[in-house]
């Protein structure tokens, strides 16, 4: 612009100093504007403004001060940049909306249109400012639009209305401006933590004001040293009059205390950055240009955007670590620019990483050559903001070699492996840094993000989880500490707790197998005698004879019976021990499963010596169960006089009639022999030489040839008179000796262990661990289908139940090279047992009585009978098993009869359906839930009943309101008439209300017009409804729902029958309208409205009589006609013709006709007849009476009433005088 001087003695309203709005958060903003002049440069034509007519005004260097109405400064969708946009997902914060201008004095314009869409609305401005300019004045105004812009923030938008001052000097000069601009500050998770600051006023920089440059400092940031996308320093200008082609003007941005950096991109010079442009400036110097904005030198351009300066520069200037930023706008001293206002944004930050370590597992001693996990953790729990780029760095000390990392998002519950891993491990000291891939962001709420756009992506939810694998490589023993620190490049107060670590020992030393964790499913069961109150409280007190009942883990109850060895000392069974490590170790069963003995402390403790003296525990199951392991410890024979005589345990089971062996039994530790009885001095014994690799980490061994057949063997005896000690998997020393495990595939019902001691001595432990074992099992499911409303409103609920055998088919063999086949049991199923879960079901379901539960359930019945549905693996299961009496109430609640053949196998299942009508109370406000559950058993043959509870299920019923219907016409009755005639109204207006009366929602309300058929239906009509569909006379509504007390009023228009309609119907009828409306849950309602049509029409005729002859004269010889030709003497007959063509009788109906002069009436000759002029025979009309008065020379006819459709003929003759 050139340059231009102040007014001398007015003062600036110079752009503030400090923020006159400040916003944070996860935010964002984007800045657009355009200008109601329509070019850039330096002629008078730069003084041309668009108006909201769409015209434009020019003013000229000689012309007065001229105020005009700019308008349509437009800027499109379409024109609108990627980055002038709210992105998807985003939320509109604050939209503040600038408008400048010119003014003719110093009370700046506080009113504007804007329009968002299609929506205009007046804007009052919060704020307005001004100073002197070149006879007049430069002003501006801001107002909060967030409420207009939130709805459609990515819409066209356009201003009018703003009052533009032109002065002959400004255009002289080029001074003249008007324009807007809109912030839009938008707010998404996705997005880093900033603070944006707006700065506005009017500072004049340049030309002849004396102040050459204006600037404005924000601090409270911390710029992280992350990448571009959260990384922001930016900063938009506006600047009025910015021309191209004046140089020396720039716009810079500086760390605070730094020297400035000038601003720079592809459409703008450091030399020349006002040039009449919107841009946004990328880090890398290359902008965009907002649509329709140009930076023409020429004059005659048009641009949407002339004489105005939108920039908005995302700076890489600014260095990280920066807590403070400052923007100026320099003009060079030459040309003028009008500042009105600056926005600085920049991030903030309070971070606080964290992070913890751990061996997984919890293991604090690990021997060479074994691979390990270390578990770290990283929050930023404790932060106040997002930590940005958050990097963690594994420093793995000499001795354990890196391997490989997973990561996990969601608190460990899922891992995946991580890549983008560095491990440079250092040849000198043996260190590893083990670096991993930076976190983009990690939120105090624990929320994870990474991704490549400007929004990030949620990764997960939980914090950040690492599991680096590493082995222990035997280059450094002992203790080992691995040490982790994380940091991000956000401002943390605290560091303190950025690193942690954890320690490992590591030692060459003898170790035991390793507990293997995860070879038994879930699904099956276990007594745990830590839990079975079953315990003498002293390791060398025995418990007393008798039967216990323990239950297991999964709530079985198991009878328990204990006969106690006597005899010598401390003989006995102690049950439950907490100190078992004194005795014995579980090494080597633990080796197999960990699920059978999971500590190396704790066992099921018998005590036997004296050769005869026996302990006798027998286990009872309530069901038949198979797949049961038993571990068996401290089996020895320390202190024995030679190897053979040691402690022994002997095992077998029992289902029915049948007894059988082990289907495994194998020993290990330090030396055991297999017995097919109970062992005596000097009896035969069988060495466990079969190798059985598959049990788990394990090196125990069976006597078997096959052991995974029927055994032999049913006892084990320790032979070592010596143990040794290794470490457990606890890092802890513990005893290595005689060690077994038995494993039945069954069924079974009952398990005996027998265990004595031929040491000779007394009180030798014998131990037993926790017992595994598979139980059979079955699930009840209920579901309901959606209620079906019937015709009188009430609910039809389909109910399926669903009977499944879900006990376990397989068989899982403690050894892994066999596990998880097929079950097939230890012996043939015994007479009268059950094959392995086999179950014979029952069903009982009062679900009539649990629906009329709810109090405002008026009445419940079964609808048909119940059906078996789809079945499979079941046997002898038909209709025969449904009870025919079911009444679904607790007297007779019984669906399913329990039919001694029908049986439902492993893996089997059944439905069976039933539906249930329900009729809830009238005058209901509410939705009405009503609920559902049954109740089953399943029995195999000669045990406790199995029993199943189905899952509740809920069905909501809506309750049934009141519609009511009025309808009304316009017209009750339309009256023909004229010539030729025709209705007094050709249209009539049907309006129909409908009401919801009730207390509830009316839903899906329908409502039907059925037109009369001598209507036309008119669509389209002024003020009336549209109807849904139209087919043929009907119309149809279809309103949705109507809230209790809601009307919908709709109206229809039709065009009346013509009066030649009428007068070709038979027998006319009154025009009846009928429609009708229902719900869903609402009865149908109807209502008519009536219009009758008044339609009379007359027809006289004459003719001459006396030219025929007497005998010839009939109703049509000599024929009618308007007029007639006769002589003095002659006899005219004159007829009148009266129809009612209407659809109303008519009531007092009179008809007059005075006699032409000239004639004399014949005597007698008057007489009223039914039907027309024409009509032969003559038939008088009844109820017609006619005379003839002399006086006033009139033949009268009364009818009364003259029904609808009647037609009759007024006749009388006269004489020409």
């Amino acid at each position: 612009m050139c340059a231009a001087g102040l007014l001398a003695g007015q003062a600036q309203a110079a752009v503030s100093s400090t923020p006159n709005l400040q916003v944070s958060g996860r935010i964002e903003y984007a800045a657009m504007g355009a200008s109601f002049r329509t070019t850039n440069g330096n002629s008078s034509t730069a003084c041309t403004f668009k108006t909201p007519s769409g015209g434009t005004f020019t003013g000229s260097s000689s012309s007065a001060v001229g105020q005009i109405v700019a308008g349509n400064a437009t800027l499109l969708d379409t024109e609108r940049n990627a980055v002038q946009k709210v992105p998807a997902g985003a939320t509109v914060k604050t939209a503040l909306l600038y408008w400048v201008a010119s003014q003719s004095t110093s009370t700046m314009d506080n009113l504007v249109d804007l329009t968002v869409g299609t929506t205009r609305t007046t804007v009052t401005a919060s704020r307005t400012w001004s100073t002197a300019l070149q006879g007049a004045y430069a002003g501006g105004a801001v107002a909060d639009v967030t409420n207009l812009i939130r709805a459609n923030p990515n819409a066209a938008l356009r201003v009018d209305n703003l009052n533009v001052q032109i002065n002959g000097d400004q255009c002289a000069v080029n001074n003249v401006h008007g324009a807007w601009t809109l912030y839009i500050v938008y707010e998404h998770a996705g997005l880093s933590t900033k603070t944006v600051s707006f700065y506005d006023g009017v500072s004049l920089v340049g030309g002849s004001t004396g102040v050459s440059t204006a600037s404005v400092n924000a601090t409270g940031f911390y710029l992280p040293d992350s990448s571009s996308l959260d990384r922001v320093a930016k900063a938009s200008v506006m600047v009025a009059d910015g021309d191209p082609g004046a140089t020396g003007d720039s716009f810079s941005l500086n760390a605070t205390g730094a020297a400035r950096v000038s601003q720079s991109s592809t459409n703008r010079t450091a030399s020349d950055f006002f040039r009449g442009l919107v841009t946004y400036e990328f880090p890398d110097s290359s902008d965009v240009v907002q649509g329709g904005s140009s930076a023409s030198t020429t004059t005659t351009t048009a641009t949407n955007t002339g004489g105005l300066d939108i920039a908005t520069v995302d700076s890489s200037a600014i260095p990280a670590g920066t807590t403070g930023i400052t923007a100026t706008v320099d003009s060079g001293s030459s040309e003028l620019l009008i500042l009105h206002s600056l926005v600085l944004e920049a991030n903030i930050s309070g971070a606080n990483v964290r992070t913890a370590k751990s061996v997984v597992s919890g293991m604090t001693t690990a021997t060479v050559n074994t691979a390990l996990d270390f578990l770290i953790k990283v929050d930023n729990a404790q932060g106040s903001t997002e930590a940005l780029q958050v990097v963690t760095v594994d420093t793995l000390p000499k001795g354990l070699t890196y391997n490989s990392t997973q990561i996990s998002y969601d608190g460990g519950a899922t891992w995946a492996t991580l890549s983008g891993v560095t491990a440079s491990k250092n040849s000198t000291t043996g260190v590893t840094t083990v670096t991993f891939p930076a976190i983009r962001r990690l939120d105090p709420d624990g929320k994870v993000w990474g991704g490549t756009g400007t929004v990030a992506t949620q990764l997960g939810s939980q914090s950040v989880q690492y599991r680096v694998n590493v082995t222990a490589d035997g280059s450094a023993l002992n203790r080992l500490t691995n040490s982790v620190r994380a940091s991000s490049q956000s401002s943390e107060a605290n560091s303190a707790d950025n690193a942690s670590s954890a320690d490992i020992n590591v030692t060459t030393a003898a170790q035991g197998p390793l507990p293997n964790t995860t070879d038994w499913p879930s699904t099956c069961d276990l007594i745990d005698w830590s839990k079975a109150n079953l315990s003498s409280g002293n390791n060398a007190t025995p418990l007393g004879n008798g039967t216990r009942t323990v239950t297991s883990v999964g709530g079985r109850n198991i009878s328990v019976a204990l006969t106690s060895a006597t005899g010598a000392s401390n003989n006995g069974i102690m049950g439950y021990s907490s100190s078992f490590a004194n005795y014995g170790s579980w090494y080597e069963v633990r080796g197999v499963s960990t699920s059978i003995q999971p500590s190396y402390t704790q066992a099921f403790l018998t005590r036997a010596g004296g050769n005869t003296q026996v302990n006798t525990v027998v286990l009872t199951f309530p069901q038949p169960v198979n797949n049961l392991r038993l571990g068996i410890s401290d089996i020895d024979a320390v202190g024995g006089s030679n190897g053979s005589n040691g402690d022994w345990l002997k095992v077998t089971a029992s289902y029915g009639s049948a007894t059988f062996n082990p289907d495994l039994l194998v020993g290990g530790g330090l030396g055991t022999v297999a017995f097919g009885g109970v062992p005596s001095v000097g009896s035969p014994s069988a060495a466990m030489t079969q190798s059985a690799p598959g049990l788990g980490n394990s090196t125990m061994k069976s006597a078997d040839a096959t052991p995974y057949q029927t055994s032999a063997y049913n006892t084990l005896m320790g032979n070592a008179t010596s143990y040794t000690q290794v470490i457990g998997d606890s890092g802890a020393s513990v005893n290595k000796q005689g060690q077994g495990l038995a494993y039945f595939k069954g069924p079974l019902t009952s398990l005996t262990v027998l265990t004595g001691s031929l040491k000779g001595t007394g009180g030798n432990a014998i131990a037993l661990s926790n017992v595994s074992f598979c139980a059979p099992r079955y699930t009840l499911s209920k579901s309901a289908g959606t209620p079906v409303r019937q015709a009188d409103l009430s609910h039809n609920i389909p109910y399926s139940l669903t009977y499944t055998n879900t006990s376990d088919p397989n068989a899982y063999n403690p050894d892994v090279s066999v596990r998880s086949t097929t079950f097939s049991p230890s012996v043939p199923t015994p007479s009268g047992q059950d094959p392995w879960a086999a179950l014979r079901p029952q069903i009982s379901d009062a679900v009539l009585d649990r629906i009329q539960a709810n109090p405002n359930v008026t009445s419940a019945r079964l609808v048909g009978t119940p059906s078996l549905g789809s079945q499979t693996n079941t046997r002898n299961l038909d209709s025969a098993a449904l009870n025919s009496s079911f009444t679904g109430t607790s007297s007779n609640p019984t669906l399913l009869q329990a039919n001694t053949t029908a049986r439902v196998n492993t893996g089997g299942s059944f439905t069976v359906n039933l539906t249930a009508n329900v009729t809830l109370k009238s005058g209901l406000s509410t939705t009405q839930d009503v609920q559902n559950s049954a109740s089953s058993t399943g029995v195999m043959s000669g045990t406790t009943p199995l029993t199943a509870n189905s899952n509740t299920v809920v069905s909501s019923l809506t309750p049934t309101t009141t519609l009511t219907l009025q309808k009304t016409a316009s017209r009750t009755f339309v009256r023909y008439q004229g010539s030729p005639a025709a209705p007094d109204t050709d249209l009539l207006t049907y309006t129909l209300l409908v009401t919801n009366t009730g207390g509830v929602l009316a839903q899906n309300v329908v409502v039907t017009d059925t037109l009369p058929a001598s209507v036309t239906y008119v669509p389209g009509g002024e003020a009336t409804t549209p109807p849904s569909s139209v087919n043929g006379q009907v119309l149809t509504w279809n309103l949705g729902s109507l809230a209790p007390g809601e009307q919908q009023e709709l109206t229809v228009l039709v065009r009346m029958p013509s009066a030649q309609t009428l007068e070709t119907t038979s027998s006319p009828q009154p025009i009846v309208n009928s429609a009708a409306s229902q719900g869903e849950n609402a009865l149908s309602v109807s209502a008519q409205a009536t219009t009758n049509t008044l339609y009379l029409a007359l027809l006289k005729r004459v003719r001459n009589l006396s030219p025929v002859p007497a005998a010839q004269v009939t109703a049509t010889n000599p024929p009618w006609g308007t007029t007639s030709v006769g002589h003095p003497g002659d006899v005219l007959e004159y007829c009148i013709d009266f129809h009612n063509y209407g659809s109303a009788a008519l009531s007092n109906y009179v008809l007059q006709d005075p006699l032409p002069e000239n004639v004399t009436i014949e005597p007698g000759s008057w007489a009223v007849y039914s039907g027309t002029m024409t009509t032969e025979p003559r038939t008088p009309l009844a109820g017609a009476n006619v005379s003839y008065d002399a006086a006033s020379r009139k033949v009268k006819a009364a009818v009364n009433p003259l029904p609808a459709g009647t037609h009759g003929t007024l006749c009388f003759r006269a004489k020409i005088n």
